[in-house]
């Protein structure tokens, strides 16, 4: 793979980076849908939103993964839903 990149501008790799992340990110969009579309299938149209918000939640704190804490999270989440 490094190969392929040896003989391309600067230019022509950072836009072939952009490209990837973006349809990396669709691909993430993707998945949370159809993960949100099941646990509403399993838990019902209010329960299934508020389980994976939960856990969401929980897996955010315990693995530390939001730069502001718990706190800051909560209110990100807060402002977030308008």
């Amino acid at each position: 793979m490094t190969q392929d990149f040896e003989d391309r501008s600067d230019t022509e790799i950072w836009s072939a980076r952009n490209s990837a992340s973006r349809e990396l990110g669709y691909r993430l969009d993707d998945r949370l849908e159809n993960l949100l579309e099941n646990y509403v299938r399993l838990y019902g149209p209010e329960n299934g939103i508020e389980v994976l918000g939960d856990r969401l939640c929980r897996l955010a704190n315990q693995k530390r993964f939001y730069p502001k804490g718990w706190d800051g999270f909560v209110k990100y989440l807060v402002a977030a839903s308008g």
